[in-house]
């Protein structure tokens, strides 16, 4: 159940167009125009999805199977030293992109001194669930899909 503060910041969001929406990101983030535009574009469209009647948002809006998994570049700093143990991931939740095998230890470092995309599949369904449910958190994806693997 969302909280008051959280009910409160939603039933604001009715009345803000996303001009509006984007002054109101201008009084804490400097600069990043079009990031606070294309935020509160999502942000009402968010808002007018929920108000659609039951049967259109689940014709038009289905969320049935969010992904439970991220991607991002091998190299990153996310994987520097002590990976494990701050993102609570093993190696065999690491997937390669380009050939779809999960990593071992090997693999990862072999992979990690060329660089390249690599999947974890880290996220708990209930996470995601939580997720999808609050009124106020955008979901969105970068993924791409590469020479027929994505």
């Amino acid at each position: 159940m969302p909280s008051n503060r959280t009910q409160q910041a939603v039933a604001r969001l009715a009345d803000l167009t996303p001009r509006q929406i984007v002054g109101e990101l201008d009084r804490y983030i400097v600069g990043q125009g079009n990031a606070k535009k294309a935020v509160a574009i999502a942000l009402r469209n968010r808002w007018r999805r929920q108000q659609a009647p039951d049967d259109i948002r689940a014709r038009y809006f289905s969320a049935d199977a969010p992904y439970t998994a991220s991607a991002t570049r091998i190299e990153s700093a996310l994987f520097d030293d002590g990976w494990e143990k701050r993102t609570g991931l093993r190696y065999d939740q690491l997937q390669w992109v380009a050939t779809g095998e999960r990593l071992t230890p090997e693999t990862f470092a072999s992979y990690r001194k060329i660089g390249g995309s690599v999947i974890s599949h880290g996220m708990s369904e209930e996470t995601v669930r939580l997720a999808v449910a609050n009124p106020i958190v955008m979901i969105a994806s970068d993924g791409r899909i590469a020479n027929g693997k994505g």
